[in-house]
């Protein structure tokens, strides 16, 4: 709940700047994850209410590139002593009025600032504890799968049991979609203060031409180190593209994003016709090369950055239910709906054939974007989530 402290100080924004003091866990390098995409959206959103540090908890480790270990709940990172408070230290040190922290990853810190009576906005990209048991249910074989609740329980009940006092810790919660809105509320009915904040797209781009005659070009873009991506992402090397190379002899397929995994990369060199794009520094020429974004995810949580990044640089989109899970998006109106590699392939045959589809589709998304994800929909959000405390 709301601490005094934060309703007297959100009381005095009109008066004066907050000091704010924005908690990642590391600094982007590289092409932009969504995490990071969000997270300076964010911090853009807060500078309007006040004056915004910006703490990255990497950098406590000994080493460059430091990834701790997740401690009992399995979705939250352990520290350790030493890290945790230097951290909150440095934090106090910039006698903050209010402070965000980026995920339940970071619980350990919500919860020591929560003792030090310091008001914290959590920020969730993903309800990770249902995110968790996505994964775990979807590992391996038939078998395995089968078995999975009865192997993994007491691990999404912990996980559940964690997300849910961090959460409770905070003096708001900010979620991706009303979908992880309600997930939240399952695993911690009493939580009041959620809000929803939506991702950010990136401006949208003046649409160009068709080409005439069409040609599937088509780009997944993610994290290819991320277990739901590298999922999809060999789903569309191995079932996808050889389907669809028999219709479209001259379609390719572009895989682009950060760290690549092996098994990813060893399937596409089967393929002339598939490039597998590690840590590009710009996303732009990748994106106006691509006629289709093709996003067949089955695990995942908060809300895709991808298929929004895709209708901002004007491609029609294919995708799976899971894909576009918050966004509110039409099928046939702003998207085009597939869950199986028949399912995909055919809608793309439906795009080759009719160019009002592909316009309209494109035409129609922009808009959604524009009304849902601009940077004025971001600030209103955070703007919102905070005054109410005033």
């Amino acid at each position: 709940m709301a601490t005094p402290r934060l309703m007297n100080e959100l009381g005095k924004q009109r008066l004066g700047r907050m000091k704010i003091c924005q908690v990642l866990f590391e600094m982007p390098q590289g092409p932009k994850s969504g995490g990071a995409i969000r997270n300076e959206a964010l911090g853009r959103a807060l500078s309007g209410m006040g004056d915004v540090a910006t703490l990255y908890v990497q950098a406590y480790g000994k080493v460059a590139g430091w990834h701790p270990g997740r401690g009992p709940s399995f979705v939250g990172a352990a520290l350790g002593p030493a890290v945790l408070s230097g951290v909150v230290a440095d934090i106090m040190a910039s006698e903050p009025d209010l402070v965000t922290v980026e995920g339940v990853y970071l619980g350990e810190v919500v919860l020591a600032l929560q003792e030090l009576g310091v008001p914290v906005a959590l920020d969730l990209h993903n309800v990770e504890s249902h995110l968790r048991e996505q994964i775990d249910r979807n590992k391996g074989n038939a078998l395995v799968r089968t078995l999975a609740s009865l192997r993994h329980r007491k691990r999404w009940a912990a996980a559940c049991t964690y997300e849910a006092s961090v959460a409770q810790a905070a003096a708001v919660t900010w979620v991706c979609s009303d979908a992880d809105k309600t997930l939240l509320r399952k695993i911690a009915p009493d939580l009041c203060n959620i809000t929803v904040v939506p991702n950010p797209a990136p401006d949208c781009r003046t649409q160009s031409a068709q080409p005439d005659p069409w040609v599937p070009h088509v780009l997944f873009v993610g994290h290819l180190s991320y277990e739901p991506n590298i999922a999809a992402a060999l789903l569309l090397v191995s079932k996808v593209f050889p389907a669809l190379s028999s219709r479209f002899p001259v379609a390719t397929l572009t895989l682009a994003g950060r760290a690549p995994h092996r098994s990813i990369v060893t399937a596409a060199r089967a393929h002339r016709e598939i490039a597998v794009v590690a840590n590009p520094a710009s996303l732009d020429p990748i994106y106006e090369r691509a006629t289709v974004a093709v996003v067949p995810l089955q695990i995942g949580g908060g809300t895709r950055l991808k298929i929004l990044e895709a209708i901002a640089f004007g491609l029609p989109v294919v995708a799976s239910a899971k894909a576009v899970e918050g966004l509110e998006l039409g099928p046939d109106r702003e998207f085009l709906l597939a869950e199986t590699p028949a399912e995909i392939v055919a809608q793309i045959e439906r795009l080759a054939s009719d160019p009002d589809l592909r316009k309209a589709l494109c035409a129609d998304a922009t808009a959604f974007v524009r009304a849902r994800h601009s940077p004025l929909a971001i600030a209103t959000a955070v703007g919102g989530s905070l005054s109410k405390f005033g």
